[in-house]
């Protein structure tokens, strides 16, 4: 013998028919039209476009700031890698080269005396404190 649901209606909550019903309606609805603003023979339609917001200059200066903001995202990457995968060991070693290869790049450039813009500066010093703190610690 086959058990039949019997649909109870619950309390506070309108029925499905017409959730459907509304929503249909909502279809058949004009949808807003965006504003357009005539300038002769053709129509301009005006866009909020978001604006994009990056933590890196556009354009480095420079090869040795491009070089050294390449390894400081490498490292991030390879950071994020670290907290998702069992393979730690062999990413650690992995991020070890690459802060190798982070202080030699900011040694070269400290010695030259390279100028690097404010942003990537900022991030500089922050990675160089980290990888100096886990280097003494």
């Amino acid at each position: 013998m086959v058990k039949r649901y019997i649909h109870k209606p619950v309390e506070g909550r309108e029925p499905t028919i017409e959730i459907l019903k509304r929503l249909k309606e909502q279809e058949a609805k004009p949808r807003a039209k965006l504003e357009t603003f005539s300038t002769g023979k053709k129509q301009d339609v005006i866009v909020d476009k978001p604006q994009q917001t990056t933590i890196y200059r556009e354009r480095p200066q420079n090869i040795p700031e491009h070089n050294i903001n390449m390894l400081m995202i490498d490292i991030e990457t390879l950071e994020r890698k670290m907290k998702d995968t069992s393979n730690y060991l062999a990413l650690f070693y992995e991020m070890k080269e690459l802060e190798d290869k982070f202080m030699k790049s900011l040694e070269f450039i400290e010695k030259q005396n390279i100028d690097i813009g404010s942003n990537i500066k900022k991030r500089i010093e922050y990675r160089k404190g980290i990888i100096t703190k886990k280097k003494r610690g």
